[in-house]
């Protein structure tokens, strides 16, 4: 009789950790499904906030680009008021040149470079 209750005992036994077990692995899966969810948020928002950095880089590089361009060409104005005003003071019309003599062409000469 005592072999047939220990038989019984650990058959029982061996039922119950099963059905713990079964339980255990269900409610593992549970957890391993909510972690999933949690990981799979975090991602998209870690994403979401790389995208968002990403336009507004965009967006100031684009900026920057048309302030650039802006000073450039005021940069390429000046240059040409700088260029003529140098024409009108320094460049000689050719009927000028051929009326001076060799003297006064000297003097035209000297009188530029030193300024």
């Amino acid at each position: 009789m005592r072999l047939k209750n220990y038989r019984y005992n650990v058959l029982l036994k061996n039922m119950i950790v099963s059905c713990n077990l079964h339980a255990l692995i269900k409610h593992a899966k549970k957890i391993e499904f909510i972690v999933s969810i949690f990981l799979i948020q975090k991602i998209n928002m870690i994403q979401i906030n790389l995208l968002n950095f990403l336009i507004k880089f965009r967006k100031d590089c684009e900026d920057l680009i048309e302030r650039l361009c802006l000073e450039i060409g005021n940069i390429k104005k000046i240059l040409i008021q700088l260029n003529q005003g140098l024409k009108i003071k320094y460049q000689l019309q050719k009927q000028r040149i051929f009326n001076l003599d060799a003297k006064q062409l000297n003097q035209t000469f000297d009188e530029m470079i030193k300024q």
